[in-house]
Parts: C-alpha cells; structure tokens; sequence
C-alpha cells in the first residue's frame, strides 16, 4: 500500500519529526548510495531517532519511497516552470532530466504508481495540455501513458548505460543498413528523447 493511500495515523507521533523531515534525510541518503542501501535503520541513524520514532509516521521502506519520490518532484524548480510557463514537450523533457538526475526516482517509478501530491500535479497538467491540443477525452490517458512511457523509458535506459557510444560492437559487414546509421550518428540521449516526442507530439 502506498503512503498516500492508507488510512491516516492516529495516535501520537514523534514530537521532533516530521514528514518533511524524513523526506528530506531519504533524500539525502538516496543522493549518496541509490535505492538498494536505503533503510530504516540507516534513515533512523541519519535523523538521530531510534527506529522505532520513525513508524510513528511511515510503516515501511516503501512508504519513505513514496514521501521520497514526490518531495524530490516538488522541489524541482525545472519541472515547476514548464508546468506553469511551457507547453507538453518542455515538461516532458523536464521530467526526463528530473529522473536522470535522481537516478533511483526513475527506478522507483518504473515499479511503482506515484500517488503523492506533486505526481499527481504533474499528471493533471499533461493531461490538461493534451486537451488543450486538441484530443479527445477518451484519448487522453492513453496519449499521457505513451508520453510519460516513452519518456521513462529513456530516463531509465539512460541511468542503467554506464558507457560512452554504442560500446563494442560487432563487424557490421552483413548489415550495411545499420553500418550506414551507427557511421552517421552521433546522437546524445537528450536528442533521442527530442526526436522521440517530436514523432510522439509533432514539431515543436
């Protein structure tokens, strides 16, 4: 079960955490050592708590994901300005930069449904925008699907290469075809996902 979609807590909580803070010391772990070295207990340590204080507010790893994830969207100033000032392409390409700087987000995304406040902020306005070009309601969502799939897609792609070109590749002899495009090419990952929203959107 997501953070955001339990029953709200009762009961009395820690008096010197908050939400926000263990938002913010996921973050910082998450910035340090990725997804696999987060724990509770590592969290608990870097906000001086016994562990025990944090299940006041989180009862799993999972949750802290969630609180994680959407607190790392919110803060993002680039995401904040094509949301209000561009159009589907601009936010589209600000996500993507947004998942390739938070590495681990786009991993988390990938496995999971982001349910948390900025998520669904940001769900909302590709959505409006698409409407605002023209489609039709009963299109939207698989259009928003395919964008933020296809962008998703590159983000994760991208973090998981942890090399330079197209690495070692075979004689290309009997593909002249793609000898001639792996010869000519000189793509960078962010212009893959340009092109990629220009078939998907059209020209900017």
């Amino acid at each position: 079960m997501s953070y955001w979609t339990r029953p709200p807590r009762s009961g009395r909580r820690h008096r010197r955490l908050t939400i926000g803070d263990i938002a913010a010391a996921a973050l910082d772990l998450l910035a340090e050592d990725g997804l696999e070295k987060l724990t509770l207990r590592r969290l608990a340590d870097r906000l001086g708590v016994a562990q025990s204080s944090l299940y006041a507010h989180v009862d799993t790893r999972e949750e802290v994901l969630d609180l994680a994830l959407d607190a790392a969207l919110a803060a993002d100033a680039r995401i904040r300005t094509a949301a209000a000032e561009g159009d589907l392409r601009d936010l589209m390409l600000a996500w993507y930069d947004h998942l390739v700087d938070h590495p681990w987000a786009a991993a988390q995304v990938a496995r999971t449904t982001p349910l948390g406040p900025a998520y669904l902020a940001l769900a909302d306005r590709v959505c409006r925008l698409l409407e605002e070009a023209g489609t039709g309601p009963s299109e939207v969502l698989s259009r928003s699907y395919a964008l933020t799939s296809f962008v998703l897609g590159c983000a994760t792609t991208r973090v998981a290469h942890t090399g330079g070109g197209y690495g070692d590749l075979p004689r290309l002899d009997e593909t002249p075809h793609l000898h001639k495009a792996v010869t000519a090419a000189s793509p960078s990952w962010r212009s893959v996902v340009e092109h990629g929203l220009t078939a998907l959107l059209g020209p900017p």
